[in-house]
């Protein structure tokens, strides 16, 4: 009974967390810019938030956004392509306090049925274990769509880990025509994500 109270709490938080990552208010579009999506190593700069202990490169054309969320703590929004752009292709770190400390393998079955719960008509293409600054982590690439923001089909990456009591997510979404020209950039983020302390 105890462990099945301890699964419900965890489908909650981890269905309010999915919530915020596709939600049509935390990926508004925003003024166009031109700009291309390979972008050169040495253009990157680097977000450090001492209050969330994270670190991350990310291009340096790109926006910052610190939305008042519980769990979102940063989005990076690309420039639009062109006047006819509606979607800014976007990484995000989101970060969870754990009510109970959790294995990987028990959040990872909660998020992704959570997902599915969310968004009906995702498709999970990759699914499988990876790396987040250093530590063992889970990532998924799925393909679903944004309902209610232009019913827009996006293909994303997320991979989480966990530290402690504290989930780690780094998120990537882009409309599924320009995934696969933002992809390099979205990793050379993700691969620069630190946990710091």
């Amino acid at each position: 009974m105890v462990e099945r109270g301890k699964r419900e709490i965890g489908l909650l938080v981890c269905s309010v967390f999915i919530a915020g990552i596709l939600s049509p208010s935390l990926i508004p579009p925003y003024v166009s810019q031109e700009a291309s999506a390979a972008t050169k190593p040495n253009d990157f700069l680097t977000y450090y938030s001492s209050t969330y202990e994270i670190k991350i490169k990310y291009p340096a054309e790109w926006q910052t956004i610190e939305p008042e969320d519980e769990y979102v703590k940063v989005v990076f929004l690309s420039p639009l392509e062109d006047p006819s752009d509606s979607y800014n292709e976007l990484v995000m770190i989101l970060t969870e306090d754990l009510p109970f400390k959790m294995k990987l393998t028990d959040y990872t079955e909660v998020a992704i049925r959570q997902i599915r719960v969310l968004y009906p008509d995702m498709q999970i293409l990759t699914s499988g274990p990876a790396k987040l600054a250093g530590n063992p982590a889970h990532k998924i690439v799925f393909a679903a769509t944004i309902e209610g923001y232009e019913d827009i089909s996006v293909k994303g990456m997320m991979i989480w880990t966990i530290k402690d009591k504290k989930a780690y997510i780094v998120g990537f979404f882009a409309e599924v025509e320009t995934y696969a020209a933002y992809l390099q950039t979205a990793q050379t983020m993700v691969d620069s994500f630190e946990i710091i302390g």
